[in-house]
């Protein structure tokens, strides 16, 4: 197997050698510098194509560039609007999950009326705000006297202000004004409540007396989990501040109902669930400005209910709506009027729906002023630069002399061709422009150095393990024979699969993935790219013994794999090589030295990218942490990918896939 892979090398020079050399052209094909062919037509025809060229380019350029950014910040509105909505969410769930506190700490009714004050105090502090918290326990006719006659000791003493009537509620369907309860079987009046300035005309209302609380009382019962009242007007007479507070706008709220939740060991007295319930007087504006606090982009949010019987016109309920402005990274926010769910409009508009207890809310977020406007002011320059680009190098094309234009493009040709197989592109483009610069005197030396940061990459480390004791025993020709065949092996490879081969470091193989160009799925590449190298090398060192020794096949490579951000550039001077700097390349290199002889070692950065992109099969934890140095003891992986895996190896078979599988685990 080692011969062909020879004789293709020095064939390979062959042609290399005679597509630079200058002697090696026909004389005859060259245009003199007065050929007309070249000073008139030949000369018009490429600056033609290159100013259309041009022209189409800085067009497309501009047309993506503007349909990418407006599908950008219409996405980024998306983003934002679902984050809005989740963070609502979350926040009713905060005060269900308050509700569900209280009931907890009062189900037994073995609690004072100050142990009912502390717990207040302990939501508040909590950060919530509401109006009111509230226990009501279900108290029977025959409980009744009792009840009135302890709070209205309590109130006497503590609220001498309050005219406390006992338990109060409205006794029939059309009444309209609060009467002493008539009798009932039972009531579930607000006999617990913090706090109680502000909120005295609630002491001991019954909720079981109206339409709008009994429904939500019924729905408590009949679900066992917590329901809401309809919407509440939570606003005094006109030019008072409103009970929820100076806000701008409408202060609509609701009742927040929880029966706690059933124990599967209840206690005596617990027998029957539900029986007593514990609420929440919610601002709808507390609920708002609790799930926008942080939203760093202006918007416009909006509740509608859905859920609330009779409602007018078959519209759903408005129940509250804010504007969020963001200035100066300040954040303000204004309470809006209400409106109608139909009458809602902008731009960019998105709506979702949400379960809150038994109800159902409609969120609607709606974009504001500018805010995500796409940026097109870069792919108008972009547009520009490219346009105007072409029209100059037409002119340099036209206006460059035969001679000079002859020469130039021998010499880009060889350049071009050396440096691009040394360096990546956008690499190669600075260099050769560097270096006509350089040849014309005009080079600035204190130029930018040729270097980048790629953020994302993946980089491998291959050491050829019983290298340096096999080759103190083999002439350098043999040397070179055997790490030239299985480079070139690994180099065809890294050109299939778009992996950048970086440097050989005498027996050690390094390559990265994910730079020049970004590649989402870098981990994985190279975890297949690694797979493939470690199988055509035992195939390749098998084909070699008969010309090496029956010790070669013997060596075997220790891999090493990681990810992460890569500072990559151009040492200028003489012999300038692309390198690669950075933790990165460090730590892969410490996956390669405290891997084992036949095995893939990955660090849990690129295991978790590989689990990330869906081949979490491929990854194996080591039992054991290693030492590594600069790190200390670390977790790691072992890479196993079955060789007969098609959709593993990337679709199409490879040279690999007839060879054996690479195995990876601890017997290695």
């Amino acid at each position: 197997m080692g011969r062909p892979n020879t004789f293709l090398t020095a064939k390979s020079a062959d042609l290399e050698e005679s597509r630079f050399d200058d002697s090696n052209i026909d004389p005859s094909s060259r245009s003199s510098p007065s050929s007309p062919s070249r000073s008139g037509w030949g000369a018009s025809v490429p600056s033609a194509f290159i100013f259309s060229l041009g022209c189409i380019t800085a067009a497309a350029f501009v047309w993506f560039g503007v349909s990418a950014a407006i599908d950008e910040q219409n996405a980024e509105f998306q983003r934002s609007a679902a984050d809005t909505t989740n963070k609502l969410q979350d926040a009713f769930e905060d005060y269900s999950q308050a509700a569900s506190t209280v009931h907890m700490r009062c189900r037994h009714r073995n609690f004072t009326r100050q142990d009912f004050r502390e717990a207040f105090e302990y939501l508040m502090d909590g950060g919530l705000r509401f109006k009111a918290v509230q226990f009501n326990p279900m108290f029977t006719h025959a409980e009744r006297p009792g009840a009135e006659e302890e709070a209205r000791a309590y109130y006497a003493e503590h609220y001498p202000h309050v005219d406390y009537q006992g338990f109060r509620g409205f006794n029939y369907p059309n009444s309209t004004t609060l009467e002493p309860r008539i009798e009932q079987p039972f009531y579930f009046p607000i006999h617990y409540q913090e706090p109680v300035v502000g909120n005295e005309a609630a002491i001991d209302l019954d909720y079981h007396s109206s339409e709008s609380r009994t429904r939500a009382v019924d729905a408590l019962f009949e679900t066992k989990g917590p329901s809401l009242t309809d919407r509440l007007s939570l606003v005094k007479k006109k030019g008072e501040v409103s009970r929820c507070g100076a806000h701008n706008g409408p202060s609509y709220g609701v009742v927040l109902m929880h029966p706690g939740v059933e124990l599967s060991q209840p206690q005596p007295g617990d027998e029957v669930w539900p029986r007593d319930f514990s609420t929440i007087v919610l601002c709808v504006p507390d609920l708002l400005a609790r799930s926008i606090a942080g939203q760093s982009k202006s918007s416009f949010i909006y509740i509608h209910d859905q859920s609330t019987p009779g409602a007018e016109d078959g519209e759903p309920v408005f129940m509250g709506g804010a504007q969020v402005e963001i200035a100066d990274f300040h954040q303000k926010v204004d309470f809006l009027d209400e409106v109608k769910l139909s009458e809602l409009s902008a731009k960019l508009k998105e709506q979702s729906s949400i379960t809150v207890a038994n109800r159902v809310w409609t969120v609607t977020v709606l974009s504001m002023d500018d805010t995500y406007e796409p940026d097109i002011l870069f792919v108008c320059l972009g547009g520009a630069f490219v346009l105007l680009g072409s029209v100059f190098l037409a002119i340099w094309v036209y206006t460059w002399k035969q001679a000079q234009y002859m020469q130039v493009l021998a010499t880009a040709e060889r350049s071009t061709a050396i440096v691009t197989s040394l360096f990546p592109k956008n690499v190669a483009k600075q260099m050769m422009d560097y270096d006509v610069a350089d040849r014309e005197g005009c080079a600035d030396t204190k130029s930018k150095p040729i270097a980048d940061l790629f953020p994302s990459a993946t980089i491998i480390f291959a050491d050829m393990v019983g290298f340096t004791e096999w080759s103190s025993m083999r002439e350098p020709t043999d040397v070179f024979l055997l790490l030239e065949t299985v480079y070139a092996a690994f180099d065809e490879i890294a050109a299939r699969r778009k992996v950048f081969k970086v440097e050989t470091i005498g027996d050690c193989y390094v390559a990265v993935c994910g730079l020049p160009e970004p590649c989402k799925n870098h981990a994985v590449v190279m975890a297949r790219f690694a797979h493939e190298c470690a199988c055509i090398s035992k195939s390749v060192l098998r084909g070699l013994e008969a010309e090496l020794g029956p010790e070669t096949s013997t060596l075997d490579f220790r891999v090493g794999l990681h990810s992460g951000a890569v500072t990559g550039g151009v040492l200028r001077g003489q012999r300038a090589r692309f390198q690669l700097f950075g933790d990165t390349v460090n730590t892969a290199a410490r996956m390669e030295s405290t891997g084992k002889k036949g095995a893939i070692h990955v660090s849990t950065a690129t295991a978790d990218l590989i689990r990330e992109a869906g081949w979490g099969e491929w990854v194996v934890p080591r039992e054991d942490k290693v030492h590594a140095k600069g790190l200390g003891f670390v977790d790691t992986c072992w890479l196993s990918i079955k060789s007969d895996d098609r959709a593993a190896l990337g679709g199409g078979a490879s040279q690999s896939d007839h060879h054996e599988s690479y195995r990876t685990d601890e017997s290695v």
